[in-house]
């Protein structure tokens, strides 16, 4: 029996539940069937729609994965959000944080996997919105690397770190995170002891390493 389509617009206030049902389909073409496969007219057949349709929502396909990658980050930056107002030392925000990363892509891999399957094809913000002025997908991610860098400057302005650049220190957090969930997520079958207190471990020497000495 075949898939019946729905080639009408939800109706109005529902659009939210739309573009999630889109996104949700665009991540398991991906996952299952890789990137090169997740063109608009397989995620509308997808969901049982047609390619039409998906363009009241999204204008290009570039589109639906850049907002996939906005849904991932952009629930980092809520995270990041709690840790701001909940902690006053700006050191105390950077463990938080480091520990809040690596636990969000342990808990959520198949959302984690498809930001960086799609970064990896280097499908990006800049490109897009240059040649969609009006689109405002995609900056999520950047977003999240700048609240880090900005608080990584604020522990440099403040002596906290000996070293004195502040992007080289973000993007080595950033790189000891993801290296972290790929090394789990990646290999499941390993028998962790306990990946949470080597998560600690990891970040505790990291920021050792960077602190000023008296």
């Amino acid at each position: 029996m075949s898939k019946s389509l729905n080639l009408q617009r939800k109706p109005k206030g529902s659009g939210h539940e739309r573009r999630a049902e889109i996104l949700d389909a665009a991540q398991r073409i991906l996952l299952r069937d890789g990137i090169e496969r997740a063109t608009v007219r397989a995620i509308a057949a997808e969901i049982g729609t047609s390619s039409t349709a998906l363009y009241v929502y999204f204008p290009t396909r570039d589109a639906i994965l850049l907002a996939l990658c906005d849904r991932t980050m952009g629930e980092l930056l809520l995270q990041f959000d709690a840790l701001e107002a909940t902690h006053a030392n700006d050191l105390d925000k950077l463990k938080g944080f480091m520990a809040a990363y690596v636990r969000f892509g342990q808990t959520h891999p198949d959302a984690y996997r498809t930001v960086f399957s799609i970064k990896s094809q280097g499908i990006g913000a800049a490109t897009h919105l240059a040649a969609n002025p009006n689109e405002t997908v995609g900056n999520a991610g950047p977003q999240l690397f700048g609240r880090l860098l900005a608080l990584v400057e604020r522990l440099v302005a403040a002596g906290t770190f000996a070293a004195r650049d502040p992007v080289a220190i973000a993007e080595t957090i950033w790189m000891l995170g993801h290296g972290m969930i790929m090394l789990t997520i990646s290999m499941p079958q390993f028998p962790w002891k306990e990946p949470a207190r080597a998560i600690e471990a990891a970040t505790e020497n990291l920021l050792a390493g960077l602190l000023k000495r008296d």
